[in-house]
């Protein structure tokens, strides 16, 4: 053609269908998740009108029953456990160990060899003691026989000076040798019983050479082996020590100055120890020292207090921690309550509760609160206190009823209730849980 061109374009209809199924596929994704954002925000608008719209759950009220049984006011304290009886044994002269006998933990009957000093110088000493005794009697035989010739001698110069024989001069010279002879005897015959004592003074030695248990028991320590020299010269130095029969033993505890007045002899106690996880033992208050046992600088006092412990199992041992509790008071069969009641407050909600119920007394409800108006000012500031007033809260036809009551003695676990418009049987609550 000579006025125009012509231009053939040729489409691939496949592109084409290509290029047409994506923008479809953009476009139905993009309604699909605007589509899904819309539903969620329609959904989560539906559920919370619909938590709004519901009314709050009932409260679930934890209870226990009203209930008569004992309640115990007790003493709690810490002390250790000794032997009622500690005897220590000692050397009493001094000298080298020869032989020890015994050793820890053996049982000794009273007069048992425990150990022995070396008998050579203490044989020695009582042979020179007995020889010197020896001589001693004979010096007195000697005196004796001097003070005769002195006694014969003054007789025969008396006799001569009243015949006026002898001169006066003699005569006092006879009487002055049979003064001599007299004090000279005298001496001779103390010389001989001091050499006597002497004598008695080294077999008592020879004898204590020989350590023997003074009682019967257990030796809970020794501090002495053979070849050890012992010195006695001022005190006797401490050999063993020996336990009087450990079946019955003691706890000293300490009590406090503040829980001292409620504890007296007699009373009934029990005690733990580490080394018998579990077990219990008991034990009875047998005496109140009167004096302090220990005033420091914290102004902490306390009394020692003594238990008598039985022990015929020998599970105990000296020196054991002990951990007791002594029965001060008990009170048999009152009306009590559980003492978290007297914790529960209804307007504190949850902070109130976490007490367990006991399974078999009571259990949670959710009812209602019993409409009306606020409870009086004065039954709200009641406080719980011993001997004193407090509040509860009782569930009565379903609903929840506040009872002032007047309360006593405590163990911890329950309470007791002197009065108020309580029964047995009653539940009262000790806790709330929020309902579902």
């Amino acid at each position: 053609m000579a006025d125009g061109v012509n231009v053939a374009v040729t489409v691939d209809e496949d592109s084409v269908l290509a290029v047409v199924g994506n923008v479809r596929r953009r476009r139905i994704r993009r309604v699909v998740v605007w589509g899904g954002v819309v539903l969620t925000l329609v959904v989560g608008l539906a559920l919370a009108r619909a938590r709004l719209d519901r009314p709050p759950p009932a409260p679930s009220y934890q209870t226990e029953v009203v209930d008569r049984g004992d309640i115990d006011e007790t003493v709690g304290a810490t002390g250790t456990l000794e032997a009622k009886r500690v005897v220590s044994v000692g050397g009493e002269i001094s000298g080298r160990i020869a032989t020890v006998e015994v050793d820890v933990n053996d049982r000794v009957k009273a007069g048992d060899v425990l150990a022995t000093l070396d008998p050579v110088s203490l044989d020695n000493a009582l042979t020179e003691a007995k020889g010197a005794l020896a001589t001693a009697k004979i010096e007195v035989v000697r005196a004796k026989a001097a003070l005769d010739a002195a006694s014969i001698t003054k007789e025969r110069a008396e006799a001569l000076s009243a015949k006026g024989v002898v001169a006066q001069e003699e005569l006092d010279a006879a009487i002055s040798e049979h003064r001599l002879a007299e004090a000279e005897a005298s001496r001779a015959k103390s010389e001989r019983s001091l050499a006597a004592v002497r004598v008695e003074q080294a077999r008592t030695n020879k004898a204590k050479a020989t350590i023997v248990a003074p009682i019967d028991g257990v030796v809970l320590t020794r501090s002495v082996e053979p070849g050890n020299a012992i010195a006695a010269s001022l005190a006797a130095p401490e050999l063993f020590q020996i336990a009087e029969d450990l079946s019955v033993m003691r706890l000293d505890l300490g009590v406090d100055e503040a829980d001292v007045g409620r504890v007296r002899e007699g009373q009934s106690a029990e005690f733990t120890v580490d080394a018998w996880p579990g077990r219990t033992f008991d034990a009875t208050v047998e005496r109140v020292n009167l004096a302090p046992a220990t005033t420091d600088t914290s102004a902490v006092v306390t009394y020692t207090t003594v238990l008598a412990v039985n022990n015929d199992e020998e599970l105990l041992r000296p020196g054991m921690t002990a951990t007791a509790t002594i029965l001060a008071e008990r009170h048999a069969e009152v009306l009590r309550i559980p003492t978290l009641a007297l914790r529960f407050d209804p307007s504190r909600g949850a902070e109130s509760s976490g007490g367990r119920g006991d399974r078999n007394k009571g259990g949670l409800f959710s009812v209602p609160t019993r409409p009306g108006p606020p409870a009086r000012k004065a039954e709200t500031e009641i406080e719980p206190t011993v001997d004193g007033e407090a509040l509860v809260h009782v569930l009565r036809a379903g609903e929840l009823v506040a009872v002032p009551v007047t309360v006593g003695a405590s163990d911890g676990r329950y309470t007791e209730v002197e009065a108020g418009e309580l029964d047995e049987g009653d539940a009262v609550v000790v806790g709330m849980r929020g309902g579902a």
